[in-house]
């Protein structure tokens, strides 16, 4: 949200500066066409978290809605595509020409433990050459075989057991001693709060201690300007969801300490995906925390 936010107020600071200067070339060779200079005024409304496409639901029917992706990089690039859908968890994907596309449907929650029961997470395989365009399909098929992964839910507490639910859920109020994700490259172990232990790859395995820490700060927006080297945060899980689908494998797990924080780690299963790597996130509700910077810190003896 940040880079959008940063794109949209430099391009509209582009469109200013640019009506600045055609006024200022104007003025020195006297063909300014008004008598009022350009001012610079940013009239941008900053959107809100909800406006943006990836928060928004794509409600799906019997008719193809046309989902485009762009692949901006000068080479081929592959990736997975995300999307929140309603209607039905039975999709089907296929390309411009009609080709099906790989893709899987996994459990929506609303929050770290409420099941979405109207909504799903649709990702599907997109592989683009350098500069590409595609324009992919997405539609209610009764008889698709979207395939569903196999999901766990560590919680004390289930907000809506609902046994008509479509994915098989499988809801335990106790955690293993460590949660793991593998392809065929990588093993990634976590400990019983789903914090980062180890990665390995091949024969190489590295130890890593991972903790949230936080630090008062100087800075406004944007500003990275911290007052010490940090405190770490006693933080304590609210729900560790584990899913391992044809496609991906997937942690989540939702703390609450000084702010709610939530982390995602995923690996790829699917072709050209299924590299050595590691996808991580992590979000911070800022509604809960105030005049503090939060920060995850990995430390690893390499």
């Amino acid at each position: 949200m940040v880079v959008k936010d940063y794109v949209s107020r430099l391009s509209t600071a582009l469109w200013n500066a640019r009506a600045v200067s055609a006024d200022m070339a104007g003025l020195l060779l006297n063909k300014r066409t008004t008598t009022e200079a350009p001012k610079l005024i940013n009239s941008l409304v900053r959107k809100q978290a909800t406006e943006y496409a990836e928060q928004k639901t794509l409600e799906l029917s019997k008719s193809p809605q046309i989902v485009t992706v762009f692949n901006p990089l000068p080479h081929v690039h592959s990736r997975l595509i995300e999307l929140r859908i309603s209607g039905s968890s039975r999709v089907r994907v296929t390309d411009s020409r009609g080709k099906t596309v790989p893709s899987e449907v996994y459990p929506y929650f609303e929050s770290a433990t409420e099941l979405s029961p109207t909504q799903f997470t649709l990702v599907f395989v997109s592989e683009l050459a350098s500069l590409g365009l595609e324009a992919f399909s997405v539609q209610i098929d009764d008889n698709a075989d979207s395939g569903y992964p196999d999901c766990s839910v560590y919680a004390l507490e289930r907000h809506n057991a609902d046994e008509s639910y479509p994915i098989p859920m499988d809801w335990r109020t106790s955690t293993p001693e460590k949660h793991r994700l593998t392809n065929k490259h990588v093993t990634v172990e976590f400990d019983q709060n789903a914090m980062l232990q180890s990665v390995t790859a091949g024969d190489n395995t590295v130890s890593i201690t991972q903790t949230f820490n936080t630090y008062g700060s100087n800075g406004g927006a944007y500003i990275f300007q911290p007052l010490n080297a940090g405190t770490a945060i006693q933080t304590t899980p609210t729900a560790i969801r584990v899913c391992k689908g044809k496609l991906m494998s997937q942690l989540d797990v939702e703390y609450v300490g000084v702010a709610v924080l939530a982390q995602r780690f995923r690996l790829l299963h699917e072709g050209t995906l299924a590299q050595p790597m590691l996808d991580m996130s992590f979000t911070v509700d800022l509604t809960t925390g105030y005049n503090e910077e939060v920060f995850v810190r990995f430390e690893t003896g390499v």
